[in-house]
Protein backbone atom coordinates (compact mmCIF):
# COMPACT_ATOMS: atom_id res chain seq x y z
CA UNK A 1 0.00 0.00 0.00
CA UNK A 2 1.94 3.65 -1.29
CA UNK A 3 0.61 6.34 1.24
CA UNK A 4 0.43 9.92 -0.40
CA UNK A 5 3.47 12.29 1.06
CA UNK A 6 0.55 14.35 3.35
CA UNK A 7 -0.41 11.93 4.58
CA UNK A 8 2.48 9.85 4.96
CA UNK A 9 2.53 9.67 9.05
CA UNK A 10 -0.67 9.57 10.23
CA UNK A 11 -1.64 6.43 7.84
CA UNK A 12 1.52 5.06 8.23
CA UNK A 13 1.72 4.54 11.58
CA UNK A 14 -1.39 2.80 12.57
CA UNK A 15 -0.17 0.12 9.25
CA UNK A 16 3.10 -0.27 10.97
CA UNK A 17 1.76 -0.73 14.56
CA UNK A 18 -0.92 -3.39 12.43
CA UNK A 19 2.18 -5.59 12.01
CA UNK A 20 1.69 -5.53 8.20
CA UNK A 21 3.92 -4.84 5.86
CA UNK A 22 4.59 -1.66 4.29
CA UNK A 23 5.36 0.71 1.62
CA UNK A 24 5.58 4.08 2.39
CA UNK A 25 6.04 6.46 -0.90
CA UNK A 26 6.47 10.31 -0.34
CA UNK A 27 8.31 13.37 -1.15
CA UNK A 28 11.83 13.98 0.40
CA UNK A 29 11.08 15.84 4.15
CA UNK A 30 7.44 14.71 4.33
CA UNK A 31 8.80 12.36 7.65
CA UNK A 32 9.46 9.25 5.83
CA UNK A 33 12.07 8.01 8.77
CA UNK A 34 10.05 9.19 11.54
CA UNK A 35 6.74 7.55 9.78
CA UNK A 36 8.60 3.91 10.56
CA UNK A 37 10.91 4.97 13.40
CA UNK A 38 8.12 6.18 15.46
CA UNK A 39 6.24 2.99 15.92
CA UNK A 40 9.59 1.14 15.88
CA UNK A 41 10.53 2.49 19.32
CA UNK A 42 7.10 2.39 20.78
CA UNK A 43 7.36 -1.42 20.32
CA UNK A 44 10.73 -2.06 21.44
CA UNK A 45 9.51 -0.04 24.51
CA UNK A 46 6.56 -1.80 24.98
CA UNK A 47 8.58 -4.98 24.93
CA UNK A 48 11.56 -3.79 26.90
CA UNK A 49 8.59 -2.46 29.89
CA UNK A 50 7.11 -5.64 29.35
CA UNK A 51 10.11 -7.56 29.77
CA UNK A 52 9.58 -9.53 26.36
CA UNK A 53 13.37 -8.76 25.50
CA UNK A 54 16.32 -10.06 27.41
CA UNK A 55 18.38 -7.52 28.59
CA UNK A 56 21.66 -8.87 27.55
CA UNK A 57 19.87 -9.14 23.67
CA UNK A 58 22.12 -10.32 21.19
CA UNK A 59 20.58 -9.88 17.81
CA UNK A 60 18.64 -6.96 16.77
CA UNK A 61 14.86 -5.99 17.13
CA UNK A 62 15.17 -4.07 13.85
CA UNK A 63 17.28 -3.40 11.08
CA UNK A 64 17.12 -0.43 8.95
CA UNK A 65 18.86 -0.83 5.67
CA UNK A 66 19.97 2.48 4.13
CA UNK A 67 22.25 2.53 1.05
CA UNK A 68 25.18 4.69 1.83
CA UNK A 69 27.02 5.94 4.93
CA UNK A 70 25.27 8.99 5.01
CA UNK A 71 21.93 8.22 4.75
CA UNK A 72 22.66 5.58 7.67
CA UNK A 73 24.25 8.43 9.44
CA UNK A 74 21.11 10.29 8.98
CA UNK A 75 18.79 8.00 10.29
CA UNK A 76 21.00 7.05 13.19
CA UNK A 77 21.31 10.51 14.32
CA UNK A 78 17.40 10.45 14.39
CA UNK A 79 17.05 6.95 16.33
CA UNK A 80 19.45 8.12 18.58
CA UNK A 81 17.59 11.39 19.44
CA UNK A 82 14.18 9.70 19.84
CA UNK A 83 16.31 6.90 22.19
CA UNK A 84 18.17 9.18 24.22
CA UNK A 85 17.08 8.68 27.97
CA UNK A 86 15.35 5.57 27.24
CA UNK A 87 16.97 1.84 27.62
CA UNK A 88 16.96 1.40 23.55
CA UNK A 89 20.22 0.64 21.80
CA UNK A 90 20.79 2.01 18.39
CA UNK A 91 24.14 0.91 16.33
CA UNK A 92 25.69 1.97 12.87
CA UNK A 93 27.75 -0.67 10.91
CA UNK A 94 28.79 0.41 7.49
CA UNK A 95 31.51 -1.03 5.32
CA UNK A 96 33.91 -2.97 6.59
CA UNK A 97 33.22 -2.67 10.44
CA UNK A 98 32.22 -5.78 12.71
CA UNK A 99 28.83 -5.60 13.75
CA UNK A 100 27.64 -4.94 16.99
CA UNK A 101 25.60 -8.63 16.96
CA UNK A 102 26.69 -12.15 17.83
CA UNK A 103 27.84 -14.42 20.27
CA UNK A 104 29.83 -12.65 22.07
CA UNK A 105 29.36 -12.24 25.74
CA UNK A 106 30.79 -8.49 26.46
CA UNK A 107 28.53 -7.00 23.56
CA UNK A 108 24.95 -6.72 23.91
CA UNK A 109 23.84 -6.12 20.45
CA UNK A 110 21.50 -2.62 19.74
CA UNK A 111 17.72 -3.07 19.68
CA UNK A 112 18.31 -0.99 16.64
CA UNK A 113 20.87 -1.76 14.07
CA UNK A 114 21.03 0.93 11.07
CA UNK A 115 23.59 -0.61 8.19
CA UNK A 116 24.37 -1.48 4.71
CA UNK A 117 23.71 -4.72 3.00
CA UNK A 118 26.90 -5.10 1.72
CA UNK A 119 27.81 -4.98 5.53
CA UNK A 120 25.64 -7.10 6.50
CA UNK A 121 26.26 -10.10 4.08
CA UNK A 122 29.89 -9.36 4.10
CA UNK A 123 29.35 -10.00 7.71
CA UNK A 124 27.44 -13.18 7.10
CA UNK A 125 25.33 -12.12 10.29
CA UNK A 126 22.90 -14.46 10.94
CA UNK A 127 19.17 -12.34 10.45
CA UNK A 128 17.11 -14.85 12.34
CA UNK A 129 13.67 -13.82 11.72
CA UNK A 130 12.14 -15.28 14.52
CA UNK A 131 13.86 -12.61 16.79
CA UNK A 132 14.24 -9.63 14.19
CA UNK A 133 10.80 -7.87 13.93
CA UNK A 134 11.34 -5.40 11.77
CA UNK A 135 13.03 -4.61 8.67
CA UNK A 136 13.28 -1.73 6.82
CA UNK A 137 14.34 -0.74 3.60
CA UNK A 138 15.16 2.62 3.54
CA UNK A 139 15.71 4.44 0.20
CA UNK A 140 14.59 0.86 -1.83
CA UNK A 141 14.54 1.99 -5.11
CA UNK A 142 18.17 2.83 -4.84
CA UNK A 143 18.42 -0.12 -2.68
CA UNK A 144 16.59 -2.84 -5.44
CA UNK A 145 18.97 -0.95 -8.53
CA UNK A 146 21.03 -2.96 -10.64
CA UNK A 147 23.82 -2.02 -9.08
CA UNK A 148 23.03 -3.59 -5.56
CA UNK A 149 23.57 -7.52 -5.46
CA UNK A 150 23.89 -7.14 -1.77
CA UNK A 151 20.68 -6.01 -0.94
CA UNK A 152 19.21 -8.85 -3.34
CA UNK A 153 20.94 -10.93 -1.41
CA UNK A 154 20.19 -10.05 1.78
CA UNK A 155 16.14 -9.01 0.54
CA UNK A 156 15.98 -13.30 -0.31
CA UNK A 157 17.74 -14.73 2.11
CA UNK A 158 15.05 -13.06 4.59
CA UNK A 159 12.00 -13.73 2.32
CA UNK A 160 13.43 -17.60 2.22
CA UNK A 161 14.06 -17.78 6.07
CA UNK A 162 10.19 -16.39 6.60
CA UNK A 163 8.76 -18.83 4.08
CA UNK A 164 10.21 -21.33 6.21
CA UNK A 165 8.90 -20.41 9.09
CA UNK A 166 5.20 -19.29 8.86
CA UNK A 167 4.82 -18.18 12.31
CA UNK A 168 7.69 -15.31 12.15
CA UNK A 169 6.98 -12.30 13.34
CA UNK A 170 9.25 -10.32 10.41
CA UNK A 171 7.53 -7.33 8.83
CA UNK A 172 8.77 -5.59 5.97
CA UNK A 173 9.23 -2.02 5.22
CA UNK A 174 9.91 -0.26 2.36
CA UNK A 175 10.39 3.24 2.24
CA UNK A 176 11.45 5.86 -0.98
CA UNK A 177 10.66 8.58 -2.28
CA UNK A 178 10.47 7.66 -5.78
CA UNK A 179 8.60 4.58 -5.91
CA UNK A 180 6.99 3.67 -8.89
CA UNK A 181 3.06 3.06 -8.58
Amino acid sequence: RCLPFLLCKLQAIPIFLSGRDLVISAETGSGKTLAYLLPIMQRILLAIGNAELPPNLQHPVAIIVAPNRDLGFQIFNVCSSLAKDTEVRVDTAFGEEVLPVGDQKSVLSPHILVSSPSCLCQNDVQLRPDLLRVLVMDEVDILLGSSQRHTSALLSKMLKETRKNQQSPLQFVFVGATIPD
